[in-house]
C-alpha cells in the first residue's frame, strides 16, 4: 500500500476512535447525586502532577471508568500494547462528578467537565511549605461496590523560594523517541510500544537531574513538562519516567480530539499558553527551555524569549535528523536571540547541551562527567541495559541516586543523607 494510503487508513482509524474515546458515559454514567449512590463499575481517579507557590496551588486530574491496563513488559506483544492503547483512549469519562481536594489545611472543590477533567486553583492559605506533597482526592457522591469510598492520592510540587531557575521541557523527540515528524510513525510508536520498550534519549535523565541540582549540586530547581502529548497517555508517561529514572515534574499536556491531533496551530497554541502561564505563575524565576527541531519548538520558544527577554536563561533544541533542512532557520533565530543575550543552542545530544550548561554555570563539572558517563551507558545494547544488576550499578555511578517519581519524598531524603 502506498505511504499516503497507509496514512489515510491510520487517520481514519484514529478518527473513528477519537469520536468515541471522550464520550460521556451512557448507561454507566453516574446518576444525579443521591444518598451514597453505587456506581456499577470501578471508578478511576487519575490525578495529574500539580504545582504551587507560596500564594496558590494548582492541580488537574480526570475521573474515568476503570479499564484494565497491562503493565509495561519487554515480553508484551504488539497486540497487547495496541490493546492497552485502545483501552486508554476508549475509557469512558465521568462528567458532573463532585471532587474534593485536601492538602494540609487547604480544602478545595471542583466538578468534572463533560470529558471528565477537573481543575483546582486554590489559595495557599495555610502556608504549605516548599517541597513535594501528597494531595488527597475524594469523590463524595460516588461509592465503589468493592472498595467503598472512592479516593486517590496525587502529587504536587511547591518549589523553594531560593530556586535559581526553572526548566521547561517538551516530551516527544526531546525526552523520548517518538518520530513526531511523521504522524503515521508516531501513532505506530505510541500504539505498538509500552513504557519498557519506549526509548529515552541517551543521557537525558542525568542531564535533567544536573539542571535540577544546579552548579552547586544543592539547588532544587523545578522541572516542568509542557507537551502536546494527550493526557490520555499520562499513566504511560509516569510508568516510563519511573522505569527510566527520569526526574518527575508537573506536567501540562493537552486535551485531545481529532482537531488537536491534525492541527499544528492547536498544538502550538497549547504550548505557548502553557509556558506563558508558568512564567506568569513564577515571576521570580528565569527559565531554561528544552525542545527539538521535529515540530515548532524553536519558533515557539523564540517567540516567548522575545516576549520575556529577561526571563529566558537558555534554549536547547535537539537536532532531529529528519528536519535538518530546518537547521538554517533555527540558526537564524539563534543569531537574533543572541543579540538579546539569550543563547539558543542546537545540539545533537544531551552531552553537547550539558557542556554548554556547564560553561554557562548552570550545572557543575561533576554533573557534566555524570551526563557523559550515563550517555555512554545508555548507548549500550538494550539487552545489556535492561539487566537489573548492571542498571543499578550504572545508576549509582552516573546518576547519584536519582529520585523515583513514585516516591519522591523518601528518595529525596535518602539522596540528601
Amino acid at each position: 500500500m502506498p505511504h499516503d494510503g497507509r496514512a489515510e487508513v491510520a487517520v481514519g482509524f484514529f478518527r473513528r476512535l477519537m469520536s468515541r474515546s471522550h464520550r460521556p458515559g451512557s448507561s454507566s454514567e453516574p446518576a444525579a447525586p443521591a444518598a451514597s449512590p453505587t456506581h456499577p463499575s470501578p471508578v478511576r481517579i487519575l490525578p495529574f502532577v500539580g504545582y504551587g507557590s507560596a500564594q496558590t496551588i494548582r492541580l488537574q486530574g480526570r475521573i474515568l471508568e476503570a479499564v484494565r491496563i497491562t503493565p509495561g513488559n519487554l515480553a508484551n506483544t504488539a497486540w497487547k500494547n495496541i490493546g492497552n492503547f485502545y483501552r486508554r483512549l476508549r475509557a469512558a469519562a465521568l462528567p458532573g462528578v463532585d471532587v474534593n481536594i485536601r492538602l494540609g489545611g487547604i480544602h478545595a472543590q471542583s466538578v468534572t467537565s463533560e470529558d471528565g477533567y477537573f481543575e483546582v486553583a486554590a489559595a495557599n492559605s495555610t502556608g504549605v511549605a516548599p517541597g513535594w506533597h501528597d494531595v488527597d482526592i475524594e469523590l463524595p457522591d460516588l461509592r465503589d461496590p468493592q472498595q467503598g469510598a472512592v479516593s486517590a492520592s496525587g502529587q504536587l510540587l511547591i518549589p523553594p523560594d531560593d530556586a535559581r531557575i526553572g526548566i521547561i521541557s517538551d516530551l516527544d523527540d526531546t525526552v523520548l523517541k517518538t518520530h513526531v515528524v511523521s504522524r503515521l510513525r508516531m501513532l505506530a510508536n505510541v500504539a505498538l510500544r509500552n513504557a519498557r520498550t519506549r526509548i529515552p534519549f541517551a543521557g537525558v535523565a542525568s542531564f535533567y537531574r544536573a539542571l535540577q541540582r544546579g552548579a552547586s549540586g544543592d539547588e532544587q530547581n523545578p522541572l516542568f513538562y509542557v507537551s502536546a502529548c494527550p493526557w490520555d497517555l499520562f499513566d504511560l508517561l509516569m510508568e516510563f519516567f519511573r522505569i527510566q529514572n527520569i526526574p518527575l515534574g508537573p506536567m501540562l499536556l493537552q486535551r485531545y480530539n481529532l482537531r488537536t491531533l491534525l492541527s499544528f496551530e492547536e498544538r502550538d497554541t497549547h504550548k505557548r499558553a502553557a509556558i506563558t502561564s508558568l512564567l506568569d505563575f513564577y515571576p521570580h524565576l528565569s527559565f531554561i527551555l528544552i525542545g527539538d527541531s521535529g515540530e515548532r519548538d524553536p519558533e515557539i520558544y523564540s517567540r516567548i524569549a522575545r516576549r520575556f527577554p529577561h526571563r529566558i536563561r537558555a534554549i536547547y533544541i535537539r537536532d532531529i535528523a529528519a528536519r535538518r533542512r530546518h537547521e538554517s532557520s533555527i540558526r537564524h533565530m539563534a543569531r537574533e536571540l543572541k543579540a538579546l543575550g539569550i543563547p539558543l543552542v542546537l545540539t545533537q545530544d544531551s552531552e553537547a547541551a550539558a557542556e554548554h550548561a556547564a560553561a554557562e554555570g548552570l550545572i557543575g563539572i561533576d554533573a557534566l562527567d555524570a551526563v557523559r558517563s550515563r550517555k555512554r551507558a545508555d548507548a549500550w545494547p538494550e539487552a545489556l541495559r535492561s539487566l537489573p544488576a548492571i542498571d543499578s550499578k550504572l545508576d549509582s555511578r552516573a546518576d547519584d541516586g536519582a529520585p523515583d517519581p513514585q516516591n519522591m519524598n523518601s528518595r529525596r531524603a535518602a539522596d540528601e543523607a
